[in-house]
């Protein structure tokens, strides 16, 4: 049984390398330091050159002090003390690079030091937990690694397509091109974000993982060419689960072998430079292409080789690429860990006045390391309880269960450790500074989830139009005989537009005269016989044959289409209507006027009580083609709504909203709307009315997508959570009925 290292005289045990282990001169800051490699685990360590000088006498026959005697003969005064050399022993001990010579079993704990990348690879070691770790402390259901056997090797070969583009002229065309694309993402920046709701549609959500899961492919072979490129090793492949989603990994341990921080650099940055070219030959395929299937799918491989690959793989608060570029680059290959030692420090003394121990560096390093820290701890806590909640939404019930326990995992057992650690180290000091630190704490927390209110725009997707009033609709269904007036001509009120035939509507109007002429003469005929109860007979017959002439003979008048306002005629391909059979409510052509127009917006139901208290106050509209400009939000219509009030605002012609094809039967469609061809939004919005004065009016063209901002919403972030659960159950609810 091992012995605890607490209880050993360890200054009079003698002291062992593990055999195997390599050591090399690396040069960083400025300074030489000692790194160590260990074949077996594929894992590497630095340690300063005093360091090295201590453990360089650990031969199996060496006790520590006199280790520490012949360093302090071969250093002098630069000799580590005596508490320096127990520190040192543990920390070799509880890596497994040393051991007691007397002692058949290592002593200490197993600490793993593996820097695994999720869609990116390990810098680092492989993760070595010691054997009596029970699995379930290893478990955890956000993150599961499974090595697989040989993976590498195909990887390997594989890379031998990409190679080229790690080559002088290959790398060249290749930034070219990643410029270019963009160039063109920022040239079209708003339609390409007004574009994407679709990429979210969960009817395409299949396709963009499929998509994803290629590009990770991809992405990991980057990695390997520019590891073949540079004489590295790829040592272990496999695929990791990130919430039961799969993704490829590769270990690039021997990564660290590079004495150049460049090459290490080219190594980390190999995937996200690979992906950022594919997203810059989908933003072109984007461009260039015309069928919105097309798009659609240049759209995804976008969002999954650019957008996710810059908030991942590029982050560099996830222990991703990102980290190790940024670690290279500021030459402090343990940045994470010393950052959250630093912050552990932190927390020590503002729970126990401890003062943190001396940090041997320049005040603007300690400050960015100290940022890190935070900044680190601050994303951990936002992943895990964005993981949690996906978790939840997507694999339901069981999906909460596997929330649960991610958190557990993830931030409870850290938050355990700290706990014992911080009890261990109060022993016989006042709990008051730490139990009025944590109850202010969670006051604090607490007032800013519960109470705080949370200021966020609301801004919603809106369209300038020219009023409903302006259209000249049909009044009666009939084909068009002839068109009287044409685009861009000015008319007046009651000026004749078009005219319609309707032989059917004539018909029955001649029908109707016919039948009244006869009951007008039975009626003359009653009276002269004294008929008084056929009298009265005819008159209800007479009555109701005058009521139905007059409305046949209104509908009849209606075939002449005649203008109701003063404006300039607007309609595209008027001649080509000439024949053609409308129908009653159809739009034929506008009578508009430029100094008379309105903006729609479309609010959703989380934001509808905030935009119920501007009404009647002037919104902003923010628009790129023209600038800002404002106008007076009159009414929002008292119910939702899933139809469009203008087309332009469907993702189907480049506009914001998701919306869905409607197959509703002919009989409930919209004016103009044929079965199968109307959309429909995906999510009813509330329909907001703001007109314009006619100077704003004059200067914003009609069909113009804009943003309405109605101010900003105040709800505490538990409001908006309890929004989004009762929503969500509102959703399933529906759906469940539907079905």
């Amino acid at each position: 049984m091992a012995e605890s290292y607490d209880t050993l005289d360890v200054m009079t045990r003698p002291v062992r390398l593990k055999p195997g282990l390599r050591f090399r001169p690396v040069r960083q800051r400025g300074r030489w330091l000692c790194q160590i490699e260990q074949p077996s685990q594929h894992r590497f360590f630095r340690i300063g050159p005093t360091e090295y000088a201590l453990i360089s006498f650990f031969d199996g026959q060496t006790t520590l002090a006199q280790a520490c005697a012949m360093a302090a003969a071969k250093l002098g005064c630069d000799a580590p003390s005596t508490e320096r050399a127990k520190s040192v022993l543990q920390w070799m001990v509880r890596q497994r690079l040393a051991s007691f010579a007397d002692n058949q079993n290592d002593v200490g704990i197993t600490e793993t030091i593996g820097h695994l990348r999720s869609g990116g690879s390990s810098h680092s070691a492989t993760s070595v937990n010691s054997d009596r770790t029970a699995w379930w402390q290893r478990f955890n259901p956000f993150w599961i690694k499974l090595p697989l056997p040989n993976v590498h090797r195909v990887l390997d070969a594989a890379s031998m397509a990409v190679l080229p583009l790690y080559q002088r002229l290959g790398c060249i065309l290749w930034s070219l091109l990643i410029l270019v694309g963009m160039g063109m993402a920022w040239i079209q920046r708003g339609e390409l974000v007004a574009g994407g709701t679709d990429v979210f549609d969960p009817d395409q959500w299949a396709y963009l993982i499929g998509i994803w899961l290629v590009l990770k492919l991809v992405h990991e072979l980057g990695h390997t060419a520019a590891c073949r490129r540079y004489g590295v090793k790829v040592r272990q492949a496999g695929i990791v689960a990130v919430l039961l989603m799969p993704m490829v990994y590769v270990d690039l341990t021997d990564a660290w072998m590079c004495r150049s921080r460049r090459k290490r650099m080219i190594i980390s940055a190999a995937g996200i430079y690979l992906e950022l070219g594919i997203a810059a030959i989908a933003v072109l395929g984007w461009t260039w292409s015309a069928d919105p299937v097309q798009r659609l799918v240049w759209h995804q491989v976008l969002f999954a080789a650019g957008v996710s690959t810059v908030l991942f793989n590029a982050n560099p608060l996830m222990r991703f690429d990102g980290y190790y570029l940024l670690a290279d680059a500021f030459d402090f290959p343990n940045l994470y860990s010393v950052a959250q030692r630093r912050v552990a420090s932190s927390m020590r003394w503002l729970l126990l006045g401890q003062r943190p121990p001396d940090f041997d560096e320049p005040w603007w390093r300690r400050w960015a390391i100290d940022a890190y820290g935070w900044a680190s701890l601050f994303w951990k806590g936002i992943i895990a309880v964005t993981l949690g909640i996906a978790a939840a939404w997507m694999f339901q019930g069981a999906g909460v269960l596997i929330a649960i326990l991610g958190i557990a995992q993830w931030v409870g057992r850290p938050l355990v450790a700290a706990f014992k650690t911080m009890k261990q180290e109060s022993a016989g000091t006042s709990m008051l500074r730490p139990v009025f630190v944590t109850f202010a704490g969670l006051g604090l927390i607490s007032g800013i989830v519960f109470w705080m209110p949370l200021p966020t725009r609301l801004a919603a997707p809106a369209v300038v139009r020219f009023p409903p009033e302006c259209s000249v609709r049909c009044g009666v269904d009939g084909f068009v005989t002839a068109v009287f007036v044409r685009e861009g001509q000015w008319v007046s009120p009651g000026d004749v537009l078009a005219s319609l035939e309707n032989d059917a509507l004539r018909i029955e109007l001649a029908d109707v005269e016919i039948q009244l002429q006869q009951i007008e003469q039975q009626q003359l005929t009653a009276i002269h016989q004294l008929d008084a109860a056929a009298d009265q007979i005819f008159q209800q017959r007479r009555a109701s044959l005058v009521s139905r002439r007059d409305h046949l003979a209104r509908q009849v008048d209606r075939l002449r289409l005649v203008a109701h306002r003063t404006g300039r005629v607007e309609a595209r391909g008027l001649e080509e209507r000439l024949g053609m059979y409308v129908q009653k409510g159809d739009s034929l052509m506008d009578i508009v006027d430029d100094g008379h127009k309105e903006v729609v917006a479309l609010i959703d139901q989380a934001g509808i009580r905030t935009a119920r208290r501007f009404e009647g106050d002037a919104t902003i509209f923010a628009s790129e083609a023209v600038g800002n400009f404002t106008g007076k939000l009159e009414r929002i219509e008292p119910q939702a709504t899933d139809r469009l009030p203008t087309p332009a605002l469907a993702a189907t012609s480049g506009g914001p909203m998701a919306v869905r094809t409607d197959d509703s039967p002919s009989d409930s469609l919209e004016p103009n709307e044929g079965p199968g061809e109307s959309v429909r939004l995906i999510e009813p919005h509330f329909m907001a009315i703001a007109r314009l004065d006619e100077s704003t009016a004059k200067r914003v063209p009609a069909g113009l997508l804009v943003e309405a901002r109605l101010g900003y919403r105040d709800e505490t972030i538990a409001q908006r959570v309890r929004t989004a659960l009762l929503q969500r159950w509102y959703d399933d609810a529906a759906a469940s009925n539907r079905r």
